[in-house]
């Protein structure tokens, strides 16, 4: 193990990446960089994490913000936990440094590293909706609410009518109650007891945002092609523009509508 923590080889499962301390260092905030390939970035994160990230730059809290971990890769830095908390400083614009935990590695050991960081993340998601339908927590009672009128149930596991896209759902709820019901309830119908995708509400409430409430017809031809037909859709339109946002999404939903329509095509609102 070397400076920074570098990593000598890579194993079955989890990295050893990050198995040992990293190097304790206050990083520029214009420093910390993002890999599309495997970040979170852009629209897609600002989407995600939006409501966060506002109240970050309303109120900045050093106590509640740990260190950002970082893969350190040919000499640039790329977080792989805490780009919420980097973003949130950016858009203050009056924190220049953060204090960052680095480890030497590769892009294929730091994509491994933020995937499960990510699926700890989503368990940890599952158990702050427990506690906070526990306390009453309105917006956590609200989630539970929807979920369960429209036959689903609240689960950190997979399995038949479980919903886990606990932060996408309770972060549109955020932004707009009532749309993001709608978003969930066309969802659900669209996905008939299986799991619905996180992209799917964004893509569904991207769309009506932009677009106007889909109509019926509208909503029966989302369902002919079904959940696994709108996940291509999805991949493919993420193709097409080099990255998945809620708008590209949205316009996802869109390319379908306007498919084998000859008049009155319609084009994206901003």
């Amino acid at each position: 193990m070397g400076q920074g923590g570098k990593i000598t080889r890579f194993g079955g499962g989890i990295s050893d990446a990050g198995k040992e301390r990293g190097e304790r260092i206050e990083v520029p905030v214009k420093d910390l960089i993002w890999n599309a390939s495997w970040q979170r970035h852009g629209e897609e994160e600002l989407a995600a994490a939006g409501v966060l990230i506002r109240s970050m730059v309303r109120e900045w809290n050093w106590a509640l913000c740990g260190a950002v971990k970082c893969a350190r890769i040919d000499g640039l830095l790329y977080p792989f936990d805490g780009s919420t908390r980097v973003r949130g400083a950016i858009a203050r614009g009056d924190i220049e440094t953060m204090p960052c935990d680095v480890w030497d590695m590769t892009h294929r050991e730091a994509a491994e590293l933020f995937s499960e960081q990510i699926r700890v993340r989503n368990l940890h998601a599952y158990n702050l909706y427990k506690a906070g339908v526990a306390a009453q927590k309105p917006h956590y009672l609200r989630l539970d609410e929807i979920v369960r009128r429209y036959g689903y149930t609240v689960s950190k596991g997979a399995g038949k009518k479980a919903f886990r896209a606990i932060t996408t759902l309770r972060d549109l709820l955020a932004l707009n109650a009532v749309r993001a019901e709608r978003a969930f309830m066309i969802a659900a119908s669209i996905c008939d007891g299986e799991t619905i995708p996180n992209r799917l509400l964004q893509a569904i409430f991207s769309y009506e945002t932009h677009m106007g409430q889909l109509s019926g017809p509208e909503q029966d031809k989302l369902s002919v092609l079904g959940r696994i037909g709108l996940e291509r859709a999805l991949n493919q339109k993420k193709l097409e523009c080099g990255k998945m946002s809620a708008d590209v999404a949205g316009q996802a939903i869109l390319d379908i509508l306007n498919k084998n329509r000859s008049t009155r095509r319609r084009t994206w609102k901003r």
